[in-house]
């Protein structure tokens, strides 16, 4: 009996990124049934996002979407609290920067084992920094006229991440909602909701392009950002489990590309000099399959002066020391590229 898919296409190619992103999803699912996690029974649609790969050194721009089930991370929330109690009983917050500091270090593994507990999609996109503009016609004043008055007061790099955000989540709330939930829309207080007059223009932003990808869905859309977090830091975990995927695949995926240049399919590629062990462990994360939190990642590559290649690669790392993440137990210096 054949697997119904999850995942609904888009069909827009005037969407430009999101139709080419639409497309590499709905064809991963076709040779890899079970890969997405139908989240459509749950009353309200959890997206939580994070960026990071603004830093100099990195070839790849890194945007991460959570989109999950909220009624269903009971689980989750328990052994998120139990992590919290255990290693981080002072309130401090769970980043990929501030993995320095050693007691969120030792935090790092019982809080990824935790997210392995939510009922969702986890979907990390790399962008090479080659690449122009990827947000189709969005530019073009008759796509969306509406964006003049909300471009106003940001920058344009600021602007285009914001776009870029503002695309691929409502892809995935295209995908992966149902028309009757509700979209509760989670991200960190950075430049995309800097301040309250910037938070309302996003906000816009987002409903526009939700109207224009995913016109079936009659839910309400409530945006918000960690800001408003109360002391049991549940909002700001939720948008970590992004930020550490987001900032763990843009350092292995942005050091392996400079050293071996285009990156291979299906081959073993020792793991670049320089590489953080908090990077290697998150790498190790993301390959992992058969939980309730599913992991997709995608790199987007410049190819010339007007082409773009998406493809979804799953990082494995292979033959070494214990890694918790490995259903063979084993995990080294070694990355093959699935």
């Amino acid at each position: 009996m054949a697997t119904v898919p999850v995942w609904k296409r888009l069909g827009q190619a005037k969407l430009g990124l999101a139709d080419i992103l639409s497309e590499e999803i709905a064809r991963e699912e076709w040779l890899n049934p079970g890969l997405i996690r139908d989240i459509r029974g749950s009353k309200e649609f959890l997206l939580a996002c994070d960026f990071g790969g603004s830093h100099q050194r990195s070839r790849y721009e890194s945007f991460s979407f959570l989109a999950g089930s909220i009624a269903e991370s009971g689980e989750w929330d328990e052994l998120r609290r139990w992590v919290r109690t255990e290693y981080l009983s002072d309130g401090r917050r769970m980043s990929f920067k501030g993995l320095r500091d050693g007691q969120r270090a030792r935090s790092l593994v019982p809080f990824l084992h935790a997210a392995d507990k939510f009922p969702g999609v986890l979907v990390t996109l790399l962008l090479d920094k080659k690449i122009g503009s990827v947000i189709g016609d969005h530019e073009h004043p008759n796509f969306f006229p509406e964006l003049v008055v909300a471009k106003r007061g940001w920058t344009k790099r600021a602007f285009h991440r914001l776009c870029v955000v503002a695309s691929v989540g409502a892809l995935l709330i295209a995908g992966l909602s149902a028309p009757s939930q509700d979209i509760l829309w989670l991200t960190d207080q950075d430049e995309i909701a800097p301040n309250a007059r910037q938070h309302d223009h996003a906000g816009w932003v987002f409903l526009l392009h939700i109207n224009t990808y995913a016109p079936q869905n009659h839910g309400k859309l409530v945006f918000l950002t960690t800001e408003g977090d109360d002391e049991g830091r549940r909002l700001e975990d939720v948008v970590a489990i992004a930020d550490l995927a987001a900032g763990g695949l843009a350092e292995a995926l942005s050091l392996l590309r400079n050293e071996v240049g285009q990156l291979g399919c299906g081959l073993g590629i020792p793991l670049p000099e320089g590489l953080s062990d908090k990077a290697a462990v998150i790498l190790a994360w993301l390959g992992g399959q058969g939980f309730l939190l599913r992991r997709l990642s995608i790199v987007l590559e410049c190819m010339g002066p007007n082409g773009v290649s998406a493809r979804i690669v799953r990082p494995q790392l292979v033959s070494g020391s214990v890694c918790p993440f490995n259903p063979s137990g084993s995990v080294g210096r070694v990355l093959v590229l699935s």
